[in-house]
This record gives structure tokens, C-alpha cells and sequence, in this order.
């Protein structure tokens, strides 16, 4: 059976106070983690994968809940990052406004997950890989690896940086869908807070994928609809991911798409985002290639080939590389039928 390591464990009331915990334990050199459902930290401190020395629960902290809020920009819905990955898939004004984060939230895991689980968990879930995600005895007789204790990378032999993959499904989804990520810090709590792009989140590195400071903390989600300038362009957006179960897997590959479109279907935007590749998503920015063309099953075939030519897997994850990177060319196939008819 695998145990947890010992820790200190700490419940603050506020969002305040949970940041001046965290900075204090920083800066004092010790290592500190925040939880909120703890569905990927605490099989990560089982396996070992990290072992801090003080846990801060955000469970008391009113981080929790979906608003529709105006502002001078118009309308918009924030996403508190306690809110569960349960809460956001049922929502109604997510499955109609923003389908694609409501069927990748409805995609994690299985129920009890989703009813733990957090969307800002998710956003800040670790990267995996076939060589990390393993109790600490199968990796010592590896000799562990760059994300842990060693000095190689055993996906690419030779390679100088960790290529764990980027499996949150929700941060694939709002990666097309022009989300505001808002995050707080010790001198930003109960004040303006910065809001940064899903992009400007993640890096290409799998030892450390965000770019947050440690003493920085999500606090919610904002999402907007974008103006149709003639009011006649209609938005869709979905998501879907290769598993090997019908749930509780995380995705060998998953894929989130934005398209818009105006009058007989004349392509105004089109974004795709990959996960479960390398660190961080495979953004596609696939307007100019493809603006103004009709969305027909003739373009459907062709943006599948696109997809799949131009998204190259690695083996980080427990399946053929080349075969998921052709499956991707399927997905898409399949998430753009749902909107041809």
C-alpha cells in the first residue's frame, strides 16, 4: 500500500491568508503545495513525485462558483477555481456558450473525480509521463529521470529538457476560447488581480510547465464571447480526447476547437489546441490558411490531414506515438462533423 509522506497540513479562511502562508513558507526555503480537491496531489506525494513539507487547503478560501458579470468590455462569466470539474459541466450557460470546456470537464476521470476535482486544479495539473508517474521503487531501477532525482530523459535519449505531457483537459479547452486566467499573489490579494492568457501559462518544459511564481496562486476564470461585428457570425467550439477506457484515463491525445463562421458558412477563425503531446499545448492558428472557406465535409477531410501532419506526439505516454498522432487527424473529423449539419 502506498502511504502519504508527512506533512503539515493548513486550512486558512482566506485567500489572504493562504498567500501569506505560502510566501512565508517560500521564502523560509521549505517546500509548500495548495490543494483543492487533491485528486492529482496526493497520488503524486504517494508516488513520491513531490514531497512537500506543508500542505495550505483552499477549501475555506470563497474561491468557489460561476458568475455573470459585466464590465467595460461587456459581458462575461468567471469561473471560481475551487468551482468542481462536476459544477462546470453541468452548467448551463457553459454547455451553451462554451461547449468545449463543459464536455472537457465532463471528460476527467469518473464521477467521484469530478466531484473533487477543480478547474483550477486541472489547469495547474502536472504534466505525466510513462517514465515519472510510478511509485519511487519502479523509478529508482531506472535511475529516475529529469523531472525527478535524475539526469536523463528517457522518452529522447540525450535530451537536455523533460517532455512530460500536458494532460488538463480544461486548459486545452480554454486555450481556444480566449480565456483570462486570473492570478493572485501575496501583494495582489483583495486587489486587482493580473490576468494572463492559457498561452502565456504554460511553457515547454515538463519539470515546471507554468509560469507562475510559487508564491502565486489561480483564482478564477474568465471567459467572454467574442462581438460579431455584423451580428449574423456564429461560434461553435468542442472538445475530444483518445482514451483507452470510456473513463477515469487520462487522454493519449485530446484536441479542443474554436470556429467561427459567417453567412453560408465562410470560415472567420479557426483555432485548434493538442494536449498530451509535450508540456504544453499544440496551439493551431489555422484563420489564414483557411478564412472564408465553406465548412464542408470536403474541408472536414482536409483539416484532419492538417491536424495530423502538423501535432507530433512523443512517447512520454503508454501507447504508439505515430498512431496517436493519426488518431488526432481523426478527432478532428470528428469534433468539426458536429457542426457541418
Amino acid at each position: 500500500m502506498l502511504r502519504l509522506t508527512k506533512f503539515e497540513y493548513h486550512r486558512p479562511k482566506s485567500v489572504t491568508e493562504a498567500l501569506e502562508l505560502m510566501t512565508h513558507f517560500v521564502e523560509s526555503g521549505k517546500c509548500a503545495r495548495f490543494i483543492a480537491g487533491g485528486t492529482d496531489l496526493l497520488p503524486n506525494i504517494k508516488h513520491e513525485v513531490t514531497s512537500p513539507s506543508h500542505v495550505i487547503s483552499l477549501r475555506d478560501t470563497n474561491l468557489s462558483g460561476i458568475t455573470e458579470e459585466t464590465d467595460d468590455r461587456g459581458w462575461l462569466l468567471r469561473i471560481g477555481a475551487t468551482t468542481t470539474l462536476h459544477a462546470v459541466a453541468a452548467s448551463t450557460v457553459v454547455q451553451e456558450r462554451f461547449p468545449a470546456l463543459a464536455q472537457a470537464c465532463a471528460g476527467v476521470g469518473g464521477p467521484q473525480l469530478r466531484h473533487m476535482g477543480t478547474i483550477g486544479g486541472n489547469i495547474c495539473l502536472d504534466t505525466r509521463c510513462r517514465y515519472i508517474n510510478q511509485t519511487a521503487f519502479w523509478r529508482q531501477s531506472l535511475g529516475y529521470c529529469l523531472k525527478k532525482d535524475g539526469d536523463r530523459c528517457h522518452v529522447i535519449p540525450g535530451g537536455k529538457r523533460c517532455v512530460a505531457a500536458f494532460s488538463a483537459d480544461a486548459g486545452v479547452a480554454l486555450a481556444v476560447l480566449d480565456a483570462e486566467i486570473e492570478v493572485a499573489s501575496a501583494s495582489l490579494a483583495c486587489k486587482a488581480n493580473r490576468s494572463i492568457t492559457p498561452k502565456q501559462l504554460y511553457k515547454a518544459d515538463g519539470v515546471n510547465h507554468k509560469t507562475l511564481h510559487p508564491t502565486e496562486l489561480v483564482q478564477s476564470v474568465v471567459l467572454r464571447d467574442a462581438p460579431s461585428p455584423d451580428g449574423e457570425q456564429k461560434s461553435n467550439s468542442g472538445f475530444t480526447k483518445l482514451t483507452t477506457r470510456a473513463s477515469i484515463d487520462f487522454g493519449l491525445a485530446s484536441l479542443a476547437i474554436s470556429l467561427k463562421r459567417r453567412g453560408n458558412c465562410q470560415i472567420t477563425n479557426l483555432l485548434v489546441a493538442a494536449g498530451a503531446l509535450a508540456a504544453r499545448p499544440r496551439l493551431l492558428q489555422l484563420t489564414s490558411e483557411f478564412r472564408d472557406c465553406r465548412l464542408d465535409d470536403g474541408l472536414v477531410d482536409r483539416l484532419g490531414g492538417v491536424v495530423s501532419s502538423r501535432c507530433k506526439p512523443l512517447g512520454n505516454i503508454n501507447a504508439d506515438a505515430a498512431w496517436r498522432g493519426r488518431m488526432l487527424g481523426v478527432m478532428t473529423k470528428e469534433i468539426l462533423g458536429r457542426f457541418v449539419h
